[in-house]
């Protein structure tokens, strides 16, 4: 009987990890930890703070492809081409940007 009840609550405690709700993890989140944040999350050198919509207003207006074109080729003085994400395609880059814009829904 104690066997059994011991071995009910184990399948009781092992069930309720599977209905946790799993929070999307945005696809630009990696990119954006590894290479952007150092500058971006504390806006360093002019850079766009994460997320802050004033910093990001004027440049989002000019559009996703001047965005993407200003980090393959970087900005001087503080913006390094690509980020020194040489290995990122486009796309990844992309990621990034949508990640650090200020609508961006997913963690």
């Amino acid at each position: 009987m104690k066997l059994k009840i011991v071995l009910i609550s184990a399948l009781l405690v092992i069930g309720c990890g599977e209905t946790e709700k799993k929070v999307p993890v945005h696809a630009g989140k990696k990119v954006y930890e590894q290479y952007c944040r150092s500058c971006h999350h504390a806006g360093l050198a002019g850079s766009p703070e994460y997320r802050n919509p004033s910093d990001w207003e004027e440049r989002v207006n000019k559009g996703r492809e001047t965005l993407l074109t200003n980090v393959v080729t970087g900005i001087t003085p503080g913006m390094p081409p690509k980020g020194l994400c040489m290995s990122c395609s486009e796309g990844e880059l992309l990621d990034a940007i949508d990640y650090m814009l200020p609508d961006s829904k997913t963690e």
